[in-house]
């Protein structure tokens, strides 16, 4: 799961006729699917559903005064669908100190494999990922200086990726020490 946020760019979409998915919404749709079918159970409270329900019932009545594409019904469906569904998910498989501690180690697992192709893509000047995911990254040069984007549609969300998973590094350092050396070098 981790892996698939990760590294695939959230602009690499799937499109069914008019429906447009993206791989964390695929994902997230998959997960409910698979909670639904083995019976599996949300260790959310009562009152946070209801939030949950509530806020996605007003966005979902709020966008039919909006105009554009961006702010739809359609649209609004699908961001529902990615960010309730993976809150969702996360209730159910993220249960004890363990689960949380595998996400952690996961997340720095993706970062490690992604750090040597961002600089291949630094030294060269050349994102070998926007020919894989037929993707329009943003050029990353600024001051005449090529900045690398890896999996991210723009350098600056790659440099806020890996600096927010420094702080799993820490929290994994006494139960996976060579992950923690790793992450930290990357």
């Amino acid at each position: 799961i981790v892996f698939t946020c990760i590294l695939i760019p959230l602009e690499f979409r799937y499109e069914f006729g008019s429906l447009n998915f993206n791989a964390i919404r695929i994902l997230a749709l998959a997960l409910i699917v698979r909670s639904t079918l083995y019976g599996e159970k949300s260790i959310l409270p009562r009152s946070t559903k209801t939030i949950i329900a509530l806020y996605s019932i007003s966005l979902l009545l709020a966008s039919f005064f909006h105009d554009g594409v961006a702010s739809g019904p359609a649209y609004i469906c699908g961001l529902l669908l990615q960010t309730v569904g993976i809150l969702y998910s996360f209730s159910i498989y993220m249960t004890d100190k363990n689960s949380m501690s595998r996400l952690f180690v996961n997340t720095l697992q993706a970062i490690i494999i992604i750090t040597p192709v961002m600089v291949i893509e630094k030294v060269v000047g050349y994102n070998f990922l926007k020919d894989l995911f037929e993707v329009q990254f943003t050029t990353g040069v600024r001051n005449e200086e090529f900045r690398a984007s890896g999996p991210f549609l723009h350098p600056i969300l790659a440099g806020i990726s890996v600096s927010a998973a420094i702080p799993f590094s820490w929290a994994v350092k006494d139960t996976h020490p060579f992950t923690f050396k790793i992450s930290l070098i990357s």
